[in-house]
């Protein structure tokens, strides 16, 4: 077995934005991400520093563990993971601050492709025999009997037995990614210097001859992830948009799966107005747009516009774009799906990409195996030009959509490249407060690029590379993450706008694409 994950929660305080750990003072709810059940796997929870507020408890799929109140520090338990049941550790009975150590181990080779997993949530295989259609006797059961526990049958369940209640689901995260020859997911956002807007991530998988949709359950709308079995990291989460299979003449055939991630599916959702009694910051906006989906948002300390009303058939994505280029911000869909807003990008490098001279010692380093350092000045902004949407009643009462043009120049970029222009569509409450948004941001943009795109390869079976602390650098790798580049003796701290991953048998390369030019807002 290798230990794949470990991390120290501290009752308190919420860890995370994708909802998979919830904390109070006293208690722990925490969701493990899917696990491929073609593995064991195994959980093991210890408790590093804790006292009790009445009896602890920890659960885990119908499993009961009470540790000893009076000697709680130091204290382990071991359970096995069942893929058929929930993956939800439920933490009782600890003062605040207790601090946990949870430790995830796996079995099977760990190296390459192999240490990927692309789950689809289907019915389980035993249920799929129930589909209309294909329901024959004694072909399937139902339940699905390896999964009765003690408390179903009668007489059977006791006190003290140090059982819950947890039977298996009629979903499942299926494995497909056996019989794959390709995948391939990029998730981004295209990014102008002055905001940036998400595009939607994507994910294909070729498969040789298995997982026939008809049989498979691989129809559109079904979740899928891609999980790092190595360091029990998730790739890309959204759900499957087509599945195409092409049958061969010697009688093999080949199914082609592609999903999109939350960025497709509000891509796909329709918005006409939206009229408000006075202007609101825009995160707020942002969470009345987006509604229920998950999002996370941080704000900086100078003042951006409020958003104001606007009439205009857009999908929400198009809405997004709008409220981020109004506030200056950039915006993308995360790993777990969670829509990600930042009015000011992380500055801190998290690994370097150097060309040639030395290395820095403090941050992870990649070797690129290609890179693009093409400087196309046309993209360089000179003057920034809003068409600012409004809406005003007409003589009928009826909301109707108005527009206004703000520029903002800066001549000194002008003179050196030409009066290049970046036009955006915004929503301002406010028109003079737009204007003092714009003047500040193109007086501060200063063109200033080192790389464009860089592709590494960290691990290639002919060749012999496997570069595993790069392969793990990578596979953590966000948007708009910041890197430190150097080429040709310039050097600077460029963001991450695209990341495309391709995994086949034999080989795994990684695609990043950064910020063309770098613009420090004041």
């Amino acid at each position: 077995m290798s230990t794949v994950h470990e991390s120290e929660i501290l009752t308190g305080a919420r860890l995370d934005t994708a909802g998979n750990i919830q904390l109070t003072a006293s208690s722990a709810h925490i969701r493990l991400d899917p696990i491929d059940r073609g593995r064991s796997w195994s959980l093991i929870v210890r408790i590093i520093t804790g006292s009790a507020y009445g009896l602890p408890a920890i659960g885990f799929q119908g499993a009961i563990w009470n540790p000893s109140r009076y000697a709680l520090s130091g204290a382990t338990r071991s359970f096995v993971i069942d893929a058929d049941l929930p993956l939800d550790i439920d933490i009782s009975g600890l003062r605040y601050g207790a601090r946990i150590a949870v430790t995830v181990e796996c079995s099977g080779p760990l190296d390459g492709p192999r240490r990927l997993a692309l789950l689809a949530y289907t019915p389980r295989m035993e249920m799929r025999g129930k589909l209309f259609g294909t329901a024959v006797f004694n072909a399937a059961t139902f339940p699905d009997e390896t999964k009765t526990r003690p408390w179903a049958i009668f007489e059977q369940s006791f006190f003290d037995r140090s059982q819950f209640p947890v039977g298996g689901t009629l979903y499942s995260w299926y494995p497909i990614h056996g019989p794959a020859t390709e995948i391939t997911y990029t998730r981004g956002i295209t990014y102008n210097g002055f905001t940036g807007n998400a595009e939607p991530g994507t994910l294909s998988a070729r498969i040789y001859n298995d997982l026939d949709p008809r049989a498979s359950s691989l129809i559109r709308g079904t979740p899928i992830v891609l999980i790092d079995c190595a360091t029990r990291t998730r790739l890309f989460t959204g759900t499957i948009d087509k599945t195409i299979s092409t049958p061969a003449k010697d009688g093999t055939y080949t199914v082609e799966i592609s999903a999109i991630d939350a960025i497709g599916e509000l891509a796909a959702t329709t918005k006409y107005q939206e009229t408000r009694r006075s202007a609101v910051r825009w995160d707020k906006a942002m969470r009345e747009l987006i509604k229920d989906r998950p999002i996370s948002t941080t704000l900086s300390g100078d003042g951006r516009p409020y958003i104001g009303d606007m009439v205009k058939e857009a999908s929400l994505t198009e809405w997004i774009d709008i409220y981020a280029a109004t506030a200056g911000i950039v915006w993308w869909a995360d790993r777990y799906g969670v829509i990600t807003m930042r009015a000011t990008p992380a500055s801190s490098p998290v690994a370097a990409i150097v060309m040639d001279g030395a290395q820095p010692s403090s941050l992870p380093s990649l070797e690129p195996v290609d890179a693009v350092a093409t400087v196309d000045t046309s993209t360089a902004i000179a003057t920034i030009e809003a068409t600012n949407n409004s809406a005003v009643r007409n003589e009928q009462g009826e909301w109707q959509g108005t527009t206004t043009t703000v520029r903002a120049t800066n001549a000194t970029i002008a003179a050196e490249v030409g009066n290049t222009r970046l036009t955006i569509e915004t929503a301002a409450g406010n028109i003079f407060d737009l204007q003092t948004l714009l003047n500040s941001a193109v007086e501060a943009y200063t063109p200033h690029q080192v790389l464009d795109s860089v592709t590494v390869t960290p691990w290639h079976e002919a060749t012999g590379t496997y570069r595993e602390t790069e392969l793990n650098t990578l596979i953590s790798l966000e948007v708009m993450d910041p890197v430190a580049t150097a080429y040709r003796g310039t050097e600077a701290t460029q963001h991450i706008t695209q990341i495309t991953q391709t995994i086949m048998p034999t080989s795994w390369t990684t695609s990043l694409t950064l910020t063309q030019w770098k613009g420090t807002r004041k």
